[in-house]
């Protein structure tokens, strides 16, 4: 049994992906929906909210913690913990890149300002490299909101820039990469959220006897709307009948 945490319903991309593998593996999903957005905050406030959920899922036998948001694993980085980090598996997909043309970074304002995904891609070659603190969209997505033409202004400033990659820096953001990929379709798609997901696949093990019956899903601060919006967001019905709230 392993946990993902994240800000929100971002993590549920990776979630999703995973579950498509790993049907069996059983999967505490942490929402923390009392401290979103994590995007907007210092690396020691996300430290901070990090350690309570840790303390929250000592009551649990878990594998393995995995983070999926970008913002909390840049600030683990430095940190001696054991968690599956999802800055890792974004770093090995750029370092398979070929170091050409212009590539944009989808992120939080806190990824972004952290200047940590720009500092490998300019180390492996890419001249024209440039971040885009997306606050507004993940917002969107955070709230359901599937309004395309409301969605498609967020991603305006990119437009001119006109990058040959798109790295989606934000697991908020596959939830709406088909429309990343109708404003951009001759960008190239990097989604790390897909890799993570079958790196937890790969490494963790059969259910045991102290696994739970079922998967279940906790939220740091009791919020019927956000419990809804887990419960109906089109993106995530796969949940719909197992969401719940300890």
């Amino acid at each position: 049994m392993i946990s993902i945490i994240d800000s929100g319903v971002g993590g549920l991309s990776v979630y999703k992906e995973v579950k498509k593998i790993r049907p069996d593996l059983r999967t505490i999903y942490v929402a923390d929906n009392k401290n979103f957005p994590y995007g907007t905050k210092f690396h020691e406030e996300i430290l901070k909210a990090v350690e309570e959920i840790e303390q929250g899922l000592r009551t649990f036998c878990l594998e393995k913690v995995f983070v999926a948001c970008h913002t909390a694993s840049i600030a683990l980085e430095n940190q001696s913990c054991n968690h599956g980090l999802i800055t890792k598996t974004t770093k090995k997909m750029i370092e398979d890149l070929d170091g050409k043309g212009s590539i944009a970074i989808l992120g939080s304002i806190s990824t972004i300002n952290s200047g940590f995904y720009q500092g490998f891609l300019r180390q492996k070659g890419f001249e024209k490299v440039e971040g885009f603190g997306l606050q507004d969209l993940i917002a969107l997505i955070e709230k359901g909101v599937t309004d395309k033409a409301l969605l498609s202004q967020t991603l305006e400033p990119l437009i001119p820039f006109a990058p040959k990659y798109l790295l989606l820096a934000s697991t908020h953001f596959p939830h709406v990469e088909s429309l990343v990929l109708d404003l951009f379709p001759f960008a190239k798609i990097l989604n790390p959220s897909k890799q993570f997901a079958l790196e937890i696949a790969s490494q963790s093990t059969s259910p045991s006897k102290n696994d739970l019956k079922e998967d279940l899903f906790i939220t740091t601060k009791h919020d019927p709307k956000f419990l809804h919006t887990l419960q109906k967001n089109p993106i995530n019905n796969l949940l719909k009948k197992d969401v719940k709230r300890v």
